[in-house]
């Protein structure tokens, strides 16, 4: 990958993002600045692929993680019993864990038993993490801590790990157990106050070598559809990545981009959601939302 010089913005931020895990940046534009902190789109890897783990892997999904499986068992690691959409890895957990590219991952171990449940969890304590967290009943995990800690972890390494995995609400079945599971995903996940950049930006900012304009909302007033951190980017081909909200704003939203000029330096622009648009949408009230364009060079 190229070298960007521009440490505040997109381009360097997705290109260092998988080393990084997050990245601070600070964007001048006129009349004011911008702080973000942005982070790639978070990586589930469920070690283990039962019941819990299949329901767990849609749920994942539908609130923006990308969903690895590993197992080792060729008949619970199908692809065709979780969908195109999760990579499944058949192979023994140790391997699988240590030639997954990249570091700053969620995992959530749920293997048959302690054994594998050990094996997973040391491998991925010698890495870089998001978040750990390892299913069992409390006698089970009592037991493999143990282990663990013979074996050369450290408490404080342990105590990182959330046991028992999820948010105590009572589930009892794989369905309930995998939704206190993504709660709590999510629940750690908004403690960390990053934007992350919708998988479809990441991936063009990544790339797509044309010039780029990305449009970042920075501040939502009233009932428009996307907060702050949505964002979308376009290129000189007008190809449209990631969503605003979609409707009139996003269409006012991709002509502005489209006419931003190479080298413009970064500018600010409100849209408003007219009473009608709200009702349209099943608002009760319209809303408006400031927008920050930045012109983002190509990739030589």
């Amino acid at each position: 990958m190229n070298r960007i010089s521009d440490e505040n913005g997109y381009r360097y931020a997705a290109l260092h993002l998988a080393e990084k895990g997050t990245i601070g940046q600070t964007v001048v534009y006129t009349g004011g600045t911008y702080t973000r902190r942005l982070s790639r789109y978070p990586e589930l890897v469920i070690c283990g692929a039962g019941h819990v783990a299949l329901a767990l892997s849609t749920i994942a999904q539908s609130v923006d993680f990308t969903v690895t499986v590993i197992d080792d068992r060729s008949e619970f690691a199908e692809n065709s019993r979780f969908g195109k959409n999760v990579t499944v890895i058949c192979d023994n957990f140790e391997h699988a864990l240590r030639a997954l590219p990249g570091t700053y991952r969620w995992y959530a171990v749920m293997t048959r038993g302690h054994k594998d449940d050990e094996t997973c969890v040391k491998n991925i304590l010698k890495g870089t993490f998001m978040y750990v967290g390892m299913m069992g009943s409390r006698a089970k995990i009592a037991y493999a801590r143990e282990r663990l800690l013979n074996e050369g972890c450290t408490r404080e390494q342990l105590d990182a790990i959330h046991t028992p995995i999820g948010l105590a609400i009572g589930a009892q079945t794989p369905q309930e157990i995998a939704v206190s599971i993504a709660a709590e995903l999510v629940q750690e996940r908004s403690k960390l106050g990053c934007t992350y950049l919708d998988a479809a930006v990441y991936d063009a900012l990544l790339y797509d070598r044309k010039k780029m304009t990305v449009a970042t909302i920075i501040k939502k007033e009233g009932s428009a559809p996307r907060g702050a951190g949505s964002c979308l980017a376009t290129d000189c081909a007008g190809q449209v990545y990631g969503t605003v909200g979609g409707g009139s704003i996003e269409a006012a939203v991709i002509s502005e981009a489209a006419g931003m000029k190479t080298g413009c330096e970064p500018f600010v622009k409100s849209y408003g959601l007219s009473s009608s648009d709200a009702s349209g949408l099943g608002m009760v009230c319209g809303g408006t939302v400031t927008v920050l364009f930045e012109h983002v060079p190509p990739l030589e």
